[in-house]
Formats: structure tokens, C-alpha cells, sequence
């Protein structure tokens, strides 16, 4: 059968009329036998275009759908990369806003030890605390003192 289709493709148009002539002979009825001789080369001729269309659409199909799971696959990485980063960030949002914690109670100790300094530093500045501190001193003794003479008083 194959043998046959090969035969009647690879005949030429003036075989094709001698052998239409030879069946239907002068009759009229050889150009509508011609026409639809035609049509079926013309239609085989097509549907060669059309197979090779064919193919070209399934590459096409077969690239597109490769691209497509490409991207999909890309995008599914982006994502995850963005979640890893935007954790990240979180993390190091908390620990600055730690960290600015801890300085602004280091910046209040600092301030308040000055502070304290500069009052101290004022308060030793006054006469009157200078001899209140020799008065304590001079009463601290005098107590030794006195309990010293107790003690020696009460062993006798």
C-alpha cells in the first residue's frame, strides 16, 4: 500500500491526466476528476505543512511548559529567600532595639553618677560639712574612748 501512495505522489501531473484520460476518455467529466486530483495533492501538500506545524507547536508547548516550571521553581527560591532574610531582619531589629535599650540605661547610670558626683563634690565644698565630718570623727574616738574605760572599769 505504501509502494502504491509513493507510486501516485512521485507521478506527475501529465501522468496523472494520461491515466484519468485512458479511464473516462473524452469526456467531460476530466477537469472535475483533475480538480479533485488537485485538491487531494494540495491537501497532502498541506497537511504536510500542517504536521510540520504541528511540531513546531509541541516544541514550542514543550519550551513554554520548561520555562513555566523554571520560573516556578525560581519564584518557590526567591520566596523562600525572602522569608530567611526577612527573619533575619526581625532578629536584628530586636537586638538594636535591645541594644538602644541598654544604652539609653548606660547613658542614665552615666548621668546619674555625674550627678551624684557633682553633688558630693558640692557638698564636701561647704565649711560646715567639714567640720560636721571632724566633729563625727572627734565623737568616734571619744566613744573608743569611753568604752575602752568600761571595759577596763567592769574587768576590775
Amino acid at each position: 500500500m505504501s509502494s502504491l501512495r509513493k507510486r501516485k505522489f512521485c507521478q506527475t501531473d501529465e501522468e496523472i491526466i494520461r491515466t484519468r484520460l485512458i479511464f473516462e476518455g473524452d469526456q467531460g467529466h476530466d477537469d472535475r476528476r483533475i480538480l479533485t486530483l488537485m485538491k487531494i495533492f494540495h491537501s497532502s501538500f498541506q497537511f504536510d505543512k500542517c504536521l510540520s506545524l504541528l511540531d513546531s507547536i509541541d516544541q514550542s508547548y514543550e519550551v513554554l511548559k520548561l520555562t513555566r516550571t523554571m520560573d516556578v521553581n525560581e519564584q518557590i527560591s526567591y520566596e523562600n529567600k525572602y522569608r530567611i532574610m526577612k527573619t533575619r531582619v526581625e532578629l536584628l531589629k530586636q537586638e538594636l532595639k535591645h541594644s538602644e535599650q541598654r544604652l539609653n540605661e548606660a547613658k542614665q547610670r552615666r548621668l546619674n553618677i555625674i550627678e551624684y558626683d557633682q553633688y558630693t563634690d558640692r557638698i564636701n565644698q561647704f565649711q560646715t560639712r567639714k567640720i560636721l565630718i571632724q566633729q563625727k570623727r572627734s565623737i568616734l574616738e571619744r566613744k573608743r574612748y569611753f568604752e575602752h574605760l568600761q571595759q577596763t572599769f567592769e574587768t576590775t
